[in-house]
């Protein structure tokens, strides 16, 4: 390699050394969304690519993160289908599966657009559920366990429930019936908010907001108070007996113990009546 050669090279390495340089201060820096890498080959030739900055990438991941973990979903059980994306032009069917299509720790509207069934259970680990029951009936659904009955429900830990109304004389929630001969299987299986255990405290929270009528048959229960630090609270929701057994909507959760002044021992927060 002659004289000439061996400086053609280091200039080039020189150069591509600079491009380097300002390629990483325009990737780390801020305001842009790309930044070229511009390099010169043996040949002379210069390539020159175009990349995403840090910024851009970091935008792009917390907009799809964000996208996966906060979703609104609307659900028609009448018209809805489940491959559809779940906007209000192409609801999806079964509102467990809204619930199940946010990963753990995520947030999801669900907004009904027809009477539902929850008729499956859903899984999941401190999630946010947010029902608009929009005029609409959600029918809580029993299944049969070797001849004896339990609740389809939301099972795992750490999930917050909030019901919704809007003040809509429709919206209802319905919890079903025992017919003659028919028995729940246990307490603790036969909760619409179900913990995963009764020893370990679960920390699921219940909240029934403004304008909900619940329609009770006198069995099942919302949420269970067993071995763990629940919450569950009512506010302007009207208390409806359909079985002609009243209860009030603190019995509305399994297991609740009371110290001697009546006060709940494993319920965190008071409860609204």
């Amino acid at each position: 390699m002659n004289l000439d050669e061996i400086n053609a090279n280091l200039l080039r390495q020189g150069q591509n050394n600079d491009n380097a340089f300002s390629f990483m201060e325009g990737f780390f820096g801020n305001g842009a969304s790309s930044v070229q890498w511009s390099s010169v080959g043996a040949d002379g030739t210069q390539n020159v690519r175009t990349y995403p900055t840090l910024q851009k990438l970091t935008g792009d991941v917390s907009a799809a993160v964000k996208g996966e973990m906060i979703k609104t979903i609307c659900v028609d059980e009448v018209n809805g289908d489940d491959n559809n994306d779940g906007t209000s032009s192409a609801p999806i069917q079964n509102i467990h599966n809204a619930i199940n299509a946010i990963p753990d720790g995520g947030t999801v509207n669900i907004i009904l657009l027809s009477d539902c069934h929850f008729s499956a259970n859903a899984y999941g680990n401190n999630k946010t559920i947010v029902i608009h029951f929009n005029g609409y009936t959600l029918d809580l659904v029993k299944y049969d366990f070797n001849g004896l009955k339990i609740l389809y429900a939301i099972i795992g830990y750490g999930n917050i429930l909030y019901l919704y109304g809007q003040s809509n004389a429709n919206s209802k929630l319905r919890i079903p019936a025992l017919l003659a001969g028919e028995s729940i299987f246990s307490v603790g299986h036969s909760v619409f908010l179900k913990s995963v255990g009764s020893i370990s405290p679960e920390f699921n929270k219940l909240h029934i907001g403004y304008g909900l009528e619940v329609l009770d048959n006198g069995a099942f229960y919302l949420c269970t108070g067993v071995g763990s630090a629940c919450s569950y609270t009512v506010s302007t929701s009207i208390y409806t007996s359909e079985s002609g057994t009243a209860r009030n909507f603190e019995q509305l959760v399994s297991g609740v113990m009371k110290d001697i002044n009546g006060v709940p021992r494993n319920v965190q927060s008071n409860l609204i009546l």
